[in-house]
């Protein structure tokens, strides 16, 4: 059976689609100033029409792909099953060993034994605490560990099937929840859902209907749960509603909190003397270690926050910053092109491992405003698998030619 899979360039795209409905609900609502808001409206347009023209350039040139999976695919994984093993031990125990340090560093010694879980989460950002790599982290646990969860629960028919998913998924669960983190928390739930349902598909079943009810509820409970922990759930409200008010928070979160505080803070952006691409270089130093601070700090503090916290800026403004309306008109249909590029060579790498990562990257595309939170958020990840695969699949081609002299 095939199963037509999710283009990375979709998620770019979503993601300019997603803001630009932010601004407009805004507007609409009257809920803050027009004028800011009819700027960031002009540059959502600009970042628009430059993604759509470069979505059908490389549809008129690479066409509409489908990605191979089938039952053949599944026996691929018995020759890796070591490798698998390996890796899975590998990220169970990096995953241990976060839990551990974060418990030392911060629950233990730096704020006394006091669990403040939100306290926990400032912390290892800004790294007050000591540097705890959170790009590595971010690659490890929240980019390679679904990647991998996906791929042993649709593609691995090894001996260690049901523990390797199981310790994954607790290790992870376990990670990602003290390190307060709702959207990797609420992104693993729904992979192990997408994962059910492709196998499923794979092999011409139905998912249970306890499964497509049961995971997406423990999902929000998890999530809710966590938003306990994190101090952003009133205790006089009955549980119903605070179930509803988070589900509600989490799509004002997705849509317009990010155009909102874009819009409060424009008059301070537009007061900063920015060198072309200025932005770009000094988030992409914030991987470096030391203390982890940059502009989305700067402006969650002037909007009333700690500099602890971050308010990120949406895609279209973090363009115009950088480098004007030209790069409004020229970036976004370079983006969605070499996406278009990187989505045939994976399709014609015919990878399963390829094939999760590349669902994985395309969850937080749409999140991924900036060159440093598209690479953080998985580009450097799947940069690197693509190139990986391309150098073992031309050693095999180089190795058969050799053979067949």
């Amino acid at each position: 059976m095939q199963v037509r899979g999710f283009l990375l360039q979709d998620g770019y795209i979503l993601g300019v689609f997603i803001y630009s409905l932010g601004v407009l609900i805004l507007f609409y609502t009257g809920e803050f100033k027009s004028e800011e808001l009819a700027m960031i409206g002009t540059y959502c347009s600009f970042a628009l029409f430059s993604s759509l023209i470069g979505y059908f350039f490389s549809s008129l040139i690479f066409g509409s792909k489908i990605n191979k999976l089938n039952s053949l695919s599944l026996s691929r994984t018995m020759k890796f099953e070591f490798v698998l093993v390996i890796l899975t031990i590998t990220l169970v125990l990096l995953n241990l060993a976060f839990i551990y340090l974060v418990y030392t560093r911060i629950l233990q010694g730096h704020f006394g034994g006091v669990f403040a879980l939100l306290d926990i989460r400032k912390t290892i950002s800004s790294g007050e605490a000591g540097y705890f790599a959170p790009g590595v982290v971010k690659q490890l646990r929240d980019i390679l560990a679904p990647t991998l969860l996906l791929y042993l629960i649709v593609f691995y028919q090894g001996r260690f099937k049901k523990l390797s998913i199981f310790t994954l998924l607790l290790s992870t669960f376990g990670a990602m929840l003290i390190g307060g983190q709702r959207m990797p928390l609420l992104i693993l739930f729904l992979v192990a859902f997408i994962a059910l349902t492709t196998r499923n598909k794979i092999l011409g079943k139905k998912l249970p209907l306890k499964v497509k009810l049961g995971l997406p509820f423990f999902g929000l409970i998890a999530v809710y749960a966590l938003n306990i922990l994190l101090g952003r759930s009133d205790s006089d409200k009955s549980v119903f509603l605070s179930i509803s008010l988070l589900v509600l928070g989490m799509f004002e979160r997705v849509i317009t909190v990010v155009p909102h505080e874009n819009a409060a803070s424009l008059n301070f952006l537009g007061n900063l003397k920015l060198d072309g691409f200025s932005l770009w270089i000094a988030d992409l130093s914030i991987l470096l270690p030391g203390t982890q601070k940059g502009l989305s700090n700067k402006i969650h503090s002037m909007l009333g926050g700690s500099e602890a916290g971050n308010s990120v800026l949406g895609l279209p403004l973090d363009i115009y910053l950088n480098s004007g309306y030209l790069g409004l008109l020229i970036i976004p249909f370079l983006t969605v092109f070499s996406l278009s590029i990187m989505d045939r060579v994976i399709f014609k790498l015919d990878s399963p491992f390829m094939y999760s990562s590349k669902l994985i990257v395309s969850i937080y595309l749409p999140f991924a405003y900036s060159l440093y939170l598209f690479l953080l958020n998985g580009g450097l990840f799947i940069i690197a698998g693509t190139v990986g695969f391309l150098i073992l699949a031309s050693l095999k081609k180089g190795k058969h030619v050799n053979q067949t002299k």
